[in-house]
């Protein structure tokens, strides 16, 4: 908070002392004098202002403020290092140029924070820890654990005065993001790109029983982001690769979900991996290279099965 101090207080009332007595000489000298009555005016205005620019230079005016001690207070970076972080062309900051924020030559908005605050930088994806290194940004993460994050990183500076925090995600959160409230403002880095489209598989369930004469039932859930609709196909491969079945399903956008349902007797007793892939329709052989025309990425289009077959007879 910013305040005016007078250094000199004890000059105050023969200030205005002085510019009472003023304003009642210049009112009766100008009040005869042979120019016009406006130019009168503005001379005698000019005067007073003058006269009490040099009474407030001898009032000595001092302007006051407080600010934190530098460092006092501790400010955090917050960085998603989970794998939807690589996906390009979505207006956050590329992988290399977040490690690079951890080397030894910083960017400017780091340096400025470090001047002010105890910076400290943390990356999260299943569980928050300290990012003192390049070497601890590997964007690799299976989750983003971001409300959970927020809330230990809350819990950890419980005791000391904290600013903010300054998040660096995509916002793909894979927990509750309405179960958080802070203590401290959080600056999120908002990405301007427009959502790129990309299919993945939300759920999949499997239903299996240990007889061997039993059907197995796999059902997925997909989704679409980014584009009004899309025919996208699903294909079920045997732990040889060989296709067991594929269906089309037409996805709407905007998050819109679309089911798929596969029923078949596994040609093999005991354990066995299969594969399900969903791909846009026309995309197949692309798929296959791991290439993709239309995707943002390919990471989430694909789900490995375990199944498990009873070896029989029961009795």
């Amino acid at each position: 908070m910013t305040t005016i101090i007078w250094g000199a207080p004890n000059w105050l009332w023969p200030s205005l002392l002085i510019i009472a007595v003023l304003i009642v000489v210049l009112a009766w000298s100008y009040s005869k004098g042979p120019a016009q009555r406006g130019v009168r005016i503005l001379a005698a205005t000019l005067k007073v202002l003058a006269v009490l620019a040099i009474l407030i230079c001898l009032l000595e005016p001092l302007v006051s403020g407080t600010r934190p001690r530098p460092k006092a207070n501790v400010f955090a970076v917050l960085i998603d290092n989970s794998q939807s972080m690589t996906i390009e062309d979505r207006g956050l900051p590329e992988p290399v140029e977040v490690r690079d924020w951890l080397g030894p030559e910083p960017p400017p908005w780091k340096a400025r924070l470090e001047q002010d605050f105890d910076l400290r930088i943390y990356s999260f994806d299943r569980n928050l820890r300290r990012a003192d290194s390049a070497d601890d940004l590997q964007f690799q993460g299976n989750s983003s654990q971001l409300a959970e994050a927020i809330k230990t990183l809350d819990e950890r500076f419980q005791n000391l005065p904290i600013a903010g925090a300054l998040l660096i995600s995509d916002g793909n959160a894979t927990d509750l993001m309405d179960t958080t409230n802070p203590r401290f403002p959080i600056y999120p880095v908002f990405s301007d790109a427009e959502v790129s489209v990309d299919l993945r598989l939300e759920q999949v369930r499997i239903n299996q029983t240990n007889f061997e004469t039993s059907p197995t039932t796999i059902e997925a859930t997909l989704a679409l982001e980014g584009e009004s609709q899309m025919t996208a196909i699903a294909e079920l491969c045997d732990p040889t690769g060989e296709v067991v079945e594929s269906q089309s399903v037409e996805l709407g956008g905007k998050g819109q979900t679309s089911n798929v349902r596969f029923r078949f007797r596994p040609a093999q007793t005991g354990l066995s991996f299969y594969r399900l892939n969903v791909f846009p329709k026309g995309e197949r052989e692309e798929f296959y290279r791991g290439e993709t025309r239309s995707e943002a990425t390919l990471a989430n289009n694909t789900r490995a099965l375990m199944i498990t077959r009873g070896g029989g007879p029961y009795r």
